[in-house]
């Protein structure tokens, strides 16, 4: 499939206004508030969590003033003592904004960053294979005579070699663009870079950082763009293993227009064909946080603020998002009734359940709280942020506990409606099947109820005089789910 085309099915299907809506489930039961280390020391910038091969966390942060990187492992109820990841004597670039990245496979561990002074430096990546307790020498990964480069992502392929994406420069700091680099024997030598970001006609947004992802199928380079100033996010995907990039997807249907640097990039989940995305929009004028979903086999996306505005909220910045199994997590930083607050929004029944309730992890007046992350375990939430009253990276957990997912009623995340010339298409997984479909306005009236004959694919037909916005209730055995449209659909 060629960019152009996900373009116009990506644009049309979001003109349609079809966006998720979610069912209710049960609160969490959240720890206090911990500090990963004690005092202001090892710093606290930008804390970024993966899992090693026994399920534990592993987390690390930046310390400006040293200009370094240090991790931790939690272990059972403590963190380990902080270890420095660069080694004595290189500088690397870490901010509140930007800075290094890590992935995992296992107990292999692997960390980029980009060392200091960034106009005569390189991209490094640092390698754990003992479960982040140990980082081996780094090995550069930018070959690029005299371009520049920053703003390192790293993600591993299955079998455990990494691929990174970077930013990459003209010698004076001109035409920026996110490039491609693949290692085949764990992250010892990389390739050639290969330019991903081509598809919108402009350039990378150079003050914005990328996510890099992987699976047995597709590499994806996700970024902000800058098209005369339109920043809005793409996504690039390449489906040969890195060698060429030729699938471009406009994730990012906001269209904001910014002479500015919004230093502010997404983050995404892979699961299959489906890509999920989430990232920072001021398009409607305020900071707001924004979630997304494409099948990139056919560029068929949703895009919905995640909470909208609402009454004492002044910003919302740096989402994350996490998936194991069928439990989802995303977590984002906002400034709400003259507090700093971390919010998390979770679903145990996968991404159709997700954002129905919101909780606040912490929170303390003031502007104290910062950037934030996210990981998932089999048990439970781990969420960390940055602390700046007391330059601490603090953490909180939350077990899963068998109440949180409701056994009643089971929301199915595979399902797509999309307009055709007399109503809606819908489509179940191939696995699944659709029994019922309701219509209801927002006073909770039945506009028009159809059965279906136990088939995963079904024509809905909806009148072209019903209009404004209403509820689309999908039923199979076993599950239910809704969908917000908006009405009248154009066809």
């Amino acid at each position: 499939m060629n960019s152009q085309l996900v373009r116009t099915l990506v644009f049309t299907f979001s003109f349609f206004g079809i966006l998720q809506y979610s069912l209710a489930q049960n609160t969490l039961n959240w720890s206090s508030p911990q500090a990963v280390v004690s005092g202001n020391s090892y710093g606290n910038l930008r804390p970024r969590a993966v899992l090693n091969g026994s399920g534990q966390v592993v987390v690390m942060w930046g310390q400006l003033g040293q200009k370094t990187q240090y991790s931790s492992v939690r272990n059972g109820n403590v963190f380990t003592a902080p270890r420095r990841i660069p080694p004595v004597g290189m500088n690397i670039f870490t901010s509140d904004w930007a800075g290094p990245d890590m992935a995992s496979s296992g107990d292999t561990i692997f960390i980029v960053y980009k060392e200091q002074p960034e106009d005569t430096s390189h991209v490094y990546i640092s390698r754990s294979l003992d479960g982040g307790l140990n980082f081996q020498t780094p090995v550069a990964v930018d070959n690029i005579a005299d371009s520049l480069s920053r703003f390192p992502a790293v993600a591993v392929k299955p079998g455990g070699n990494p691929v990174v994406s970077f930013m990459k420069f003209d010698p004076m700091f001109g035409d920026p663009r996110y490039v491609v680099t693949n290692s085949s024997d764990g992250g010892l030598t990389f390739s050639a870079d290969v330019h991903a970001s081509v598809h919108s006609g402009g350039e990378a947004c150079d003050c914005c950082t990328a996510s890099m992802l992987a699976n047995s199928k597709y590499q994806v380079v996700q970024y902000r763009d800058n098209l005369n100033n339109l920043r809005n996010i793409w996504a690039a995907a390449s489906t040969d293993d890195g060698i060429t990039f030729t699938l471009g997807v406009p994730i990012d249907q906001t269209g904001w227009i910014v002479n500015a640097c919004p230093s502010s990039g997404p983050d995404a989940v892979l699961f299959g064909d489906s890509l999920y995305t989430v990232w920072m929009s001021r398009s409607s004028g305020k900071s707001l946080v924004y979630f997304s979903g494409v099948d990139l086999t056919n560029g068929f996306l949703y895009n919905l603020d995640i909470t909208g505005d609402f009454a004492g909220l002044s910003q919302q910045n740096y989402p994350r998002i996490d998936k194991k199994g069928d439990r989802v997590a995303v977590v984002w930083q906002q400034n709400a009734a003259g507090s700093s607050q971390i919010v998390v929004a979770y679903s145990m029944q996968g991404f159709s359940n997700l954002f129905n309730a919101y909780e606040v992890v912490a929170f303390e007046p003031g502007t104290g709280l910062s950037n934030t992350d996210v990981v998932l375990d089999d048990y439970g939430i781990h969420v960390f942020w940055s602390h700046f009253n007391s330059g601490e990276v603090r953490y909180s957990y939350a077990p899963f506990t068998a109440t949180s997912i409701s056994e009643s009623q089971k929301t199915t995340e595979h399902l797509l409606a999309y307009p055709v010339s007399s109503g809606l298409m819908i489509q179940a997984a191939a696995n699944e099947k659709i029994l019922q479909v309701n219509l209801f306005d927002l006073s909770g009236r039945k506009i028009k109820e159809s059965r279906v004959h136990n088939s995963n694919k079904f024509l809905f037909p909806i009148d072209k005089n019903v209009s404004g916005l209403h509820v689309l209730e999908v039923y199979g055995p076993g599950t239910v789910q809704r969908l917000r449209v908006f009405l009248p659909i154009s066809r």
